[in-house]
């Protein structure tokens, strides 16, 4: 399964409600929400108000990520605005082991994410704690970055590392996701994607750019037959 967010630091912020209805009618599967302190990444984005304003208008699952230094700070006033899902960074100041048992107390589901330059060894022994896991294929604080083509060999790194483990997390993606990038990531395993100013938005807003989105359905039989061939 192919799941697309749509990343709201990327849609239009003097028209957010009529971005986020075009997207419901076009199918979009989850919302993305970046969540930014200005001294992780320098840079301010959405706040928990608007995702409290937003939940009134979708059942869609959202998701957090937080590019802070102190995520434990966020996690309560996230759940009630009505998040399901709160990614941290590998590389926030906090213990791992803690915010995942923090999140996972409130009853939602964790999502890990590394920078481009951080060594997989770092996350290796949180993976089978978390439902998630996101590589950034762009550096994290702004959008429009171009894509790291380096992360594709650290997720094939990854999946060799940790085969044969009990749990495996669902596979993420964030940053300069278009339908060329989609489908690369998509042959490595990448499952959860986040659709932003590459494939989704462009200045004025969502552009009805269903690239993406119709890449998803392309995706589904290319994915089964990979499976079928590995079966054999």
């Amino acid at each position: 399964m192919v799941v697309i967010t749509a990343s709201l630091m990327c849609a239009s912020q003097l028209h957010l409600y009529r971005d986020v209805h075009s997207l419901l009618k076009s199918g979009i599967d989850m919302f993305h929400f970046d969540i930014m302190d200005g001294d992780f990444v320098e840079n301010i984005a959405l706040n928990i108000d608007l995702i409290k304003e937003l939940r009134t208008v979708t059942h869609k699952k959202f998701d957090a990520h937080l590019m802070v230094r102190k995520p434990s700070k966020y996690i309560l006033k996230l759940k009630e605005a009505g998040v399901n899902i709160i990614y941290f960074h590998i590389e926030s100041s906090e213990d791992p082991h803690y915010i995942i048992d923090f999140i996972k107390r409130e009853g939602l589901e964790v999502g890990l994410v590394i920078n481009p330059d951080t060594p997989l060894e770092k996350v290796l022994p949180y993976i089978e704690r978390v439902d998630y896991f996101m590589f950034m294929t762009v550096r994290p604080g702004f959008a429009g970055q171009k894509f790291e083509q380096s992360v594709l060999h650290k997720i094939e790194q990854f999946q060799q590392l940790t085969a044969g483990k009990e749990h495996i997390p669902k596979l993420a993606a964030d940053g300069a996701i278009n339908a060329k990038t989609l489908r690369l990531l998509s042959e490595r395993g990448v499952e959860v994607f986040v659709g932003g100013s590459a494939g989704l938005f462009n200045k004025e807003g969502f552009n009805n750019n269903l690239d993406i989105l119709k890449q998803r359905d392309e995706l589904l039989p290319l994915k089964n037959k990979i499976e079928e061939e590995i079966k054999r």
